[in-house]
């Protein structure tokens, strides 16, 4: 397993309590990267150490509103494609599940800045909202709160979680272009039932909205505590063993 490519950390201990945060360096392997946002009532604002109950002392995070805050990637690094894996985590705490909550804005990588798709956890947290490209005209509703398309029936909650998103790299047949959904325990909780054609390139590059001009509802509401994309050969094994390592390192945060 090799370093992420984009990474935003929530984890920030010299940061001022409450200060609004932009120009967060990305700790991805790819070069010099920031998180930013230019409108500063937009921006997410710093939690300190020992402000969440949820939380152990020591851990800090980013808290989004879930009105306008996001936070847009400096530069596009493109993922996904034709026989390209990926994986993306997300862990939180706090999600408002009385709204659909927009993780990652979705941009193609020959038109960097339009909206062209997105990856949100609908209204009471019991399905993944995928769409990836704008070639891909419907959006992908994929349930997690039966066992419809997973072993484990699961619905997102308040506490610290953890969402694995995983894309595969297979050029052919049913489980081309599959999404894999999995949970802190690392229990897979979903999965596209077809693959739909959903292997469109992408950038991940704007997190908790879709679109820092035009986009209005759905913006994320919840604390970040960090965000990772891994793609081609950087990916984890998609392994029980693996996925488990992944939430557990997270479950060490919960207080």
């Amino acid at each position: 397993m090799g370093r992420p490519k984009l990474r935003l950390d929530g984890f920030a201990p010299t940061v001022s309590a409450n200060a609004k945060r932009t120009g967060v360096s990305s700790k991805g392997s790819v070069g010099s990267r920031t998180w930013a946002n230019s409108t500063s009532s937009e921006q997410p604002t710093h939690k300190g150490k020992a402000t969440n109950a949820k939380l152990i002392s020591t851990i800090t995070s980013l808290s989004f509103d879930g009105t306008d805050d996001s936070l847009e990637l400096s530069t596009a690094e493109t993922i996904g494609g034709n026989a390209v894996e990926w994986m993306m985590v997300f862990a939180f705490v706090d999600l408002d599940t009385s709204q659909e909550n927009t993780l990652v804005g979705l941009y193609s990588s020959n038109n960097f800045g339009t909206y062209h798709g997105y990856i949100s956890i609908a209204s009471g947290g019991g399905s993944i909202l995928y769409h990836p490209a704008p070639s891909k005209s419907g959006v992908l509703t994929i349930a997690t709160n039966n066992t419809d398309n997973s072993s484990t029936s699961y619905t997102f909650g308040d506490d610290v979680e953890v969402l694995i998103l995983h894309g595969d790299a297979v050029t052919s047949g049913s489980e081309r272009y599959k999404l894999h959904c999995y949970n802190i325990d690392g229990d897979l909780i979903a999965e596209s039932a077809t693959n739909g054609g959903f292997g469109a390139e992408f950038s991940p590059s704007i997190i908790g909205g879709r679109n820092q001009t035009s986009f209005s509802g759905g913006y994320f509401k919840g604390e970040l505590i960090d965000f990772k994309v891994y793609s081609g050969s950087d990916v984890p094994p998609v392994t029980t063993a693996s996925l488990q390592a992944i939430g557990n390192n997270y479950k060490q945060f919960k207080d």
